[in-house]
């Protein structure tokens, strides 16, 4: 389309507009529509006689009162055209906006949306008599942005960038059919801007840190999420300053990616595709791969790429959006097939923590619930998944041998642990892994493949492939009986002795251990290739900021007041007590070491205020205790079991603010963090890894796992030294992912994003047991590949296992 320039601008002095705003007020307002049209056909007249300005000043006047009357907004669109006046874009698009659209369609009201399928056909046509400058864009959930940046700053709303060297991407599309997008990569710093539909911008700030390692706290962040509104068609964001020091050397790329945490992807790629100015009967036809352009009678040719048919997303911008009428191929049906693979494939040295879906997995999307609402706009497509859709919650009791599984839902069944263990049944699955090329490839599937064994978690103690194998959804905790119990409402045991949790365990019957190994390693790849990511604390936080009494050298959480029988503490403020919250599992006590796992030790804050004098008033529950200055303390201790209860799907977290997040995966209460769990079957010995399946069959990896023995005592060296870079690969033992790299660029924001610990020197012949998931005040350090080869099960010295807990399984 052409706008044609001429001299004859329409200029409005101010007291031409009141005169208009109160002609508006008294001359049109709840008027017939005779005199409407009366009054349309007067502007119309007035321009036929060449009264142009008056013409267009009672045509403005009309749309005043008549906004979404297509016909005048087009009509006022093309006087201005034909006068020269920018303003004609602006009734076009108000045409545009009131203009009746097919249902699956993209245009000025929806420029954007996720597609279910891939696209098979689309045509592109104007909606308000032209087209301008309009784009069609195709991405996956995960692109690149960093190509061809801009030196210079982003400032508020400002189309000019500041003369800085800080970095900032050109201007991309985004899908505002999603409530957030997130940055990761190489980025120290997030400023955002959105442009809409009518090309006015929106800023905002994300003011934490990124990437750096001189903490392993929340504030310190690997990725910015911002909200996106609902009208935007592109954003761009300064993502590095080079005035930030100490920031990690991420390897490559900075990467978009849509929801509020970062995830599996299918390709890394984004298509936009600019489309002619298009006028009256011109379309644009996409079909069988081929895009032709029709135009006055005739057929051209455009030399577009085909549409990928990984694209996730479709939308359309420019300064007037026309009408794209679209047909997607038939959605496969959700259905269960067990013959399917799902897998992840990722750089096995790398910082990037994002992975590549494979298999039947590409396309595929994970989600999850923040208490009553979804993190992200889509489901979770693993719920048509195996062996994911049949992981479920169930009540498993054993008696004279006999297993009666009673599943949630049911009316028996319970959580309080009158009808047995709450536990998590997975189905059997085999699964896959190698090393190659310098990536890491992960699948799992229903069916045995070439490549494929049976996963080592449903070896019986016969020998025997099991069926199904049951986790505790909660930290162990024990009865009078010496039993562990995986029980709701109860408080997880710690201070627990290698031998006695295992003996614990096994009182629950025939079946019963402590969790092992090999389940845990089957747990740890089921949520990598569900959520596509290796970094786990980037999806899920966990219980992991909380108050330590016991690492706190200068014990900050003492008493400042004195109180005889009370259920209040006064505290000083400082950055140790700034981290208890309402709600927190805590208890009152002189010293950790007298610390039992007993009701007058488990309580709970009920309450913070805070004095006059900015002191922590902390209320808390259980019987009132006497306060003594100087001597009382309080500290955080592993969360109450069921505090994920009231979340209504099977994964989910509940929204308390980044590191004080309970959180369940696939029924699982805390798969980390909070507690350290003691695994069985595997341990340490001379720097040699063994572990044994059920059965007792057992196996020692070929691969040399780094040892040390820094502890958290000085967080920014073992944020840089001990973080895992990358796991060891053993073609006898190749499902066993232990570190082989530390540090290197790993740290709690990057690679896996955990810590690694082997306590003992290369000649030591103590055998050494494992603990896994990182303690709660472990910060982004504490996730699913945080272990710590520590424990001497000969040891009655309960210091070093104030924080280790148990969670019990049945096979």
């Amino acid at each position: 389309m052409n706008f044609k320039n001429k001299n004859s601008l329409l200029k409005l002095t101010s007291l031409s507009l009141s005169i208009l705003t109160a002609f508006s007020a008294t001359a049109l307002v709840g008027c017939s529509q005779t005199d409407a049209k009366a009054a349309l056909q007067k502007a119309k007249d007035l321009y036929e006689k060449g009264n142009i300005e008056e013409a267009e000043y009672q045509l403005v006047l009309y749309l005043q009162d008549f906004p979404s009357d297509i016909e005048a907004n087009i009509l006022l669109g093309d006087w201005y055209s034909t006068d020269g006046n920018d303003k004609s874009l602006v009734y076009y698009r108000k045409a545009a906006k009131y203009t009746e659209y097919d249902e699956n369609s993209l245009n000025y009201n929806t420029t954007s949306t996720l597609l279910s399928a891939n696209v098979q056909s689309f045509t592109v046509k104007p909606a308000a008599k032209y087209t301008k400058s309009m784009t069609v864009s195709f991405s996956s959930n995960l692109f690149q942005v960093d190509k061809d940046s801009e030196n210079g700053k982003i400032y508020k709303t400002d189309e000019q960038l500041d003369e800085s060297d800080c970095k900032t991407t050109k201007w991309f599309s985004v899908n505002n059919s999603q409530k957030n997008i997130s940055v990761y990569g190489k980025i120290n710093c997030a400023l955002w801007q959105f442009k809409n539909k009518d090309g006015e911008n929106t800023y905002y700030e994300d003011d934490a840190d990124f990437n750096s390692y001189s903490s392993i706290r929340y504030t310190n962040k690997a990725y910015s999420t911002a909200e996106i509104p609902e009208d935007a068609v592109s954003a761009r964001l300064t993502y590095y300053d080079p005035s930030k020091e100490d920031t990690i050397n991420v390897d490559e790329g900075v990467y978009i990616e849509y929801g509020s945490f970062i995830q599996g992807y299918s390709n890394s790629s984004t298509q936009t595709f600019t489309i002619p100015d298009l006028s009256n009967d011109d379309y644009v036809e996409y079909k069988d791969g081929k895009w032709t352009l029709y135009s006055n009678g005739t057929q051209t040719a455009l030399e577009f790429d085909k549409i990928s048919d990984n694209s996730f997303y479709m939308s359309v911008a420019g300064d007037l959006i026309g009408e794209l009428d679209y047909t997607t191929s038939e959605a496969a049906e959700n259905k269960v097939d067990k013959s399917k693979k799902y897998g992840i494939s990722y750089k096995a040295d790398s910082t990037r923590f994002a992975c590549k879906r494979t298999d039947d997995a590409v396309n595929m999307n994970f989600n999850y619930k923040i208490d009553d609402e979804w993190a992200n706009t889509g489901a979770n497509d693993f719920d048509n998944a195996y062996p994911w859709c049949e992981m479920k919650r169930c009540n498993v009791s054993v008696k004279d041998n006999k297993k009666t599984v009673t599943y949630e839902g049911d009316s028996n069944y319970k959580e309080d642990g009158s009808n047995g263990n709450v536990m998590v049944e997975i189905p059997k699955f085999y699964t896959k892994r190698t090393v190659k090329d310098g990536y890491e490839n992960i699948s799992i599937s229903g069916e045995k493949y070439d490549g494929y064994q049976v996963d080592p978690a449903f070896i019986g103690s016969d020998g025997k492939e099991a069926d199904h194998i049951y986790v505790g959804a909660y930290f162990g905790s024990i009865n009078e009986g010496d039993k562990i119990l995986s029980v709701s409402q109860t408080y997880p045991e710690v201070k627990m002795l290698y031998k006695n949790t295992l003996s614990a365990a096994e009182k629950n019957g025939k079946g019963y251990s402590e969790l092992d190994y090999v389940t845990y390693s089957a747990l740890q790849k089921l949520f990598m290739i569900e959520t596509g990511n290796i970094n786990s604390s980037s999806v899920f936080s966990g219980v992991t900021a909380d108050y330590y009494f016991y690492e706190d050298e200068n014990k900050s959480a003492f008493a400042i007041v004195d109180a005889e029988k009370s259920n209040t503490i006064i505290l000083g403020a400082n950055t140790f007590t700034s981290r208890l919250a309402e709600g927190d599992s805590i208890s009152i006590f002189s010293d950790w070491e007298e610390y039992k796992n007993t009701s007058e030790y488990q309580r709970e804050i009920e309450s913070i205020t805070r004095d006059s004098s900015k002191n922590i008033i902390v209320t808390f529950s259980g019987d009132p205790v006497d306060i003594k200055t100087g001597k009382t303390a309080i500290s955080n201790i592993p969360i109450k079991n069921g505090k994920t209860d009231g979340i209504d799907y099977c994964t989910g977290i509940t929204d308390r603010g980044n590191g004080k997040s309970p959180f369940k995966y696939r029924g699982i209460e805390n798969l980390y963090g909070s507690v350290m769990t003691i695994l069985s079957n595997a341990n340490f010995t001379k720097q040699e890894f063994n572990y044994s399946t059920a059965d007792g069959s057992t196996y020692t990896l070929n691969a040399d796992i780094p040892f040390q023995k820094e502890g958290f005592s000085d967080i920014d060296n073992i944020n840089r030294k001990y973080a895992i870079k990358s796991m060891a690969y053993d073609s006898d033992n190749p499902l066993v992912m232990l570190p082989s790299k530390l540090g290197n660029g790993a740290s709690a924001l990057t690679s896996y994003g955990d810590y690694w610990l082997q306590y003992s020197s290369s000649k030591s012949a103590t055998t050494r047991y494992i603990a896994i998931g990182g303690a709660n005040d472990n910060f982004q350090l504490a996730g699913l590949f945080h272990m710590r080869a520590m424990i001497d099960a000969d040891s009655n010295d309960t210091k070093e296992l104030n924080y280790i807990g148990s969670r019990i399984m049945y096979r």
